[in-house]
């Protein structure tokens, strides 16, 4: 039988294994024992067999995957769907002891004698948050940061809300500075990003190798009451 012959497209898995085996019995070739390549071929089947069963499992588990998907989806925009989500709360505090990314604009986490945690800004003058909030309504945010070498004024600070400019209002307490901005509602949207821009950044004293800007203790955003 020729390989054309061997897969037609009409032949079934196991034709084919049989046409194989057949072929390797009846093999004229010397020195090869048919029965040896037989025995082999036979687990070989088996092993494919056996993968081929594995297969169909993850495709099964696959097809039950999926419709568990749609069927959450399609849960999550019929129960209530005017309602928030869970995770879209009205107010939120981020401190510079948790979690933040260098990559946002800050350094590593430090405290002062006090035990207040803070993070310098830098390299650059733009530092940013992205936040999940509830946008249903405005809200008022307030960045406090701790009074540092920085000599320019604070009241120079941007503010962008999703890339917008918003104007900001400063207030100096006893150890630190508060900035406050209005954040707009944005009904539907459960995303926010707040950026702030510095008029300048400075270098660190000597040894310390970094370029500094404000000294943040945290962000809190609070919907309008």
């Amino acid at each position: 039988m020729s390989g054309l012959d061997l897969f037609n497209k009409n032949n079934t898995r196991d034709d084919v294994k049989k046409r194989i085996l057949d072929q390797i019995s009846n093999s004229p070739k010397a020195g090869i024992g048919p029965s040896w390549f037989a025995e082999v071929v036979s687990e070989i089947c088996v092993e494919i067999n056996a993968i081929n069963d594995k297969i169909a499992d993850l495709q099964s588990n696959h097809d039950v995957l999926e419709g568990l998907k749609i069927l959450d989806n399609r849960l999550a925009s019929e129960i209530n769907p005017s309602k928030k989500p869970l995770d879209a709360p009205n107010r939120i505090k981020l401190v510079s002891n948790e979690l933040w990314d260098p990559a946002d604009g800050f350094y590593a986490v430090e405290w002062d004698s006090e035990g207040i945690p803070f993070r310098w800004t830098g390299p650059h003058r733009a530092f940013r948050f992205l936040v999940t909030f509830n946008r249903d309504a405005s809200a008022r945010l307030v960045l406090t940061a701790l009074f540092s070498h920085a000599k320019f004024e604070m009241a120079k600070v941007l503010c962008r809300i999703d890339g917008k400019l918003e104007p900001v209002q400063v207030t100096e307490l006893e150890r630190s500075h508060e900035l406050h901005a209005d954040v707009p509602a944005k009904p539907g949207s459960r995303t926010l990003l707040v950026e702030f821009e510095l008029p300048d950044v400075q270098p660190a004293a000597h040894p310390d190798p970094r370029v500094l800007g404000i000294a943040v203790h945290s962000l809190t955003i609070k919907t309008h009451s």
